[in-house]
């Protein structure tokens, strides 16, 4: 189990209290914790499906709003200040 407070700038600096390597993805879970919230889920998902649709109508869309209300730890999310990054390029 890592202790550090800082998520690691490379894989290289990811180390674990005895000194073993791990990679970044694992600092960053262990940095971040986890945030599943089983009773929380299910009200997202009573949410979603409560709604006046067929069943996973909204296809990924339902899927992001369970990852939103679990990042933001509520049934009821509220997007205040929505933005979007949008990156492209032409490697031809």
């Amino acid at each position: 189990m890592m202790s550090g407070t800082a998520v690691p700038k490379t894989d290289h600096d990811a180390h674990d209290d005895h000194g073993a390597r791990v990679d970044h993805a694992t600092a960053v879970r262990h940095a971040i914790g986890d945030i599943r919230d089983p009773a929380l889920e299910q009200r997202l998902r009573a949410a979603i499906d409560g709604k006046t649709k067929p069943l996973g109508a909204l296809g990924r869309i339902e899927g992001l709003a369970m990852r939103i209300g679990a990042v933001l730890g509520s049934a009821a999310p509220v997007l205040t200040q929505p933005q979007m990054l949008v990156c492209a390029a032409d490697h031809g």
